[in-house]
């Protein structure tokens, strides 16, 4: 199983550790004030909880990308703005809800707030269009590829591509590689 494919079945797991940090936190607050809190009091009870389900959650999800993203001061700034978005967004949904039901709000703001925190990040850590070009350029600088389709013959054993069937020698293949020919002539003029 290659890294990234583990990395996404972990990122899974972000939804039931939120959801077990917070039943967690709500049985140790419910121990802790068993009947001696009025309805104000549940409600922070549930912010409380919410607040400590969207650290777990954000911790978890952070160490896990922590070296996949490719850190920029844009990158790290919108992380750190996502937070307060999604507090104003938590105060609307519990305004909006005040009418019906305020415990309601509080409830929905503490799935809203990671939930939404965590989308933002997919959003605002995605790789921009230059990364990925310069990503792909860099790991494929000494890649080998077939003259007649483009695929990808690094790593095989065989001179016929997979891919189209055509057949070459390695001397054609190696003179018929695209960025050789550039590099070649790069050296003539420079030379």
């Amino acid at each position: 199983m290659s890294q990234l494919v583990a990395r996404i079945l972990l990122a899974l797991f972000v939804f039931p550790i939120g959801l077990l940090a917070f039943f967690v936190s709500m049985v140790v607050m419910e121990t802790q004030y068993r009947g001696s809190y009025g309805r104000a009091s549940e409600q922070q009870m549930l912010m409380i909880c919410g607040s400590f389900t969207w650290a777990m959650a954000g911790g978890y999800w952070l160490l896990l990308w922590w070296r996949q993203v490719r850190w920029t001061s844009t990158r790290i700034t919108a992380t750190i703005l996502l937070v307060p978005l999604m507090l104003v967004l938590c105060i609307l949904v519990t305004i909006a809800f005040s009418g019906i039901e305020r415990i309601v709000g509080y409830g929905l703001s503490c799935i809203i707030a990671p939930m939404g925190w965590l989308m933002g990040t997919i959003l605002v850590w995605r790789e921009t269009k230059a990364e990925r070009a310069a990503r792909i350029s860099g790991t494929n600088a000494d890649a080998v590829t077939c003259p007649t389709c483009g695929y990808n013959l690094t790593g095989l054993s065989d001179t016929r591509c997979p891919e189209c069937g055509a057949k070459f020698t390695l001397n054609e293949l190696f003179a018929r590689q695209p960025d050789r020919e550039a590099a070649k002539l790069d050296q003539e003029i420079s030379g």
